[in-house]
């Protein structure tokens, strides 16, 4: 499978032989892998037949959507469901749902690296972002660098966001000021009021808020009159 000189419909047909095992569960990673590497939407017209081949080994379908629905959310539900999205076991608005809801029953949960880590993965798979919006996420995200670092992975595109974020940036912590420094940093172009405030902070006494500060500044190609007096 992992040979590019070899003719991919005979990686395909690896990929068939593996799904049709009873332990087929066990290969999902390696073809979540391998599909993430060779969409099947650019397959030809052989690979499409062998393709087909495994989409319809009904062993493994049982087995993985089975998993998926009775897995808690987790890495692991979100790998197994995606590759049942690509298999066409799920359509793409099954998923989609299923992603959505896995993010909101972990921002109802207490905040732990695996928790982030984990919808971080979510995010990977299916961007949710526009699903959510500023008031959906708990104060206590914006006050621990771990937090934000879930922010930054969801990305909800809510401009109240900003605010949230640009508070974070007054916090003790270096760390919280960091993680919020570089969320912000991801939600170019960012309006005139939220620039001001950022312009008050191009002196933050840590050099990695700094940078990130300053590059935003920079990075605005006509900055607004009130800008320009706030850099002044």
């Amino acid at each position: 499978m992992y040979d590019d000189g070899a003719p991919l419909v005979d990686r395909l047909r690896v990929v068939r032989d593996l799904m049709a095992r009873e332990a087929a569960l066990s290969f999902v990673p390696t073809v979540e892998a391998f599909l993430a590497r060779h969409d099947p939407a650019a397959f030809g017209a052989e690979e499409r037949t062998v393709f087909a081949e495994v989409q319809a080994s009904a062993g493994a379908r049982e087995q993985v959507v089975r998993l998926v629905e009775q897995l808690d959310t987790s890495t692991l539900r979100i790998e197994l469901a995606h590759l049942a999205e690509r298999f066409g076991w799920m359509t793409p608005e099954d998923f989609r749902g299923l992603a959505v809801d896995g993010v909101r029953q972990l921002l109802a949960r207490t905040l732990t690296s695996e928790l982030v880590d984990v919808t971080c993965e979510i995010t990977k798979h299916e961007a949710v972002g526009d699903a959510f919006h500023s008031a959906d996420l708990p104060d206590g995200l914006f006050r621990r660098a771990e937090g934000l670092r879930l922010v930054t992975c969801l990305a909800p595109p809510d401009p109240a966001l900003n605010a949230r974020l640009l508070a974070a940036l007054d916090d003790r912590d270096e760390s919280v000021r960091a993680w919020a420094a570089y969320a912000l940093s991801r939600r170019l172009p960012l309006d005139d009021a939220t620039r001001v405030f950022l312009a008050h902070r191009a002196e933050d006494e840590s050099a990695e808020v700094r940078e990130r500060v300053r590059w935003m500044l920079r990075v605005e190609e006509r900055p607004s009159e009130p800008l320009r007096q706030a850099r002044r």
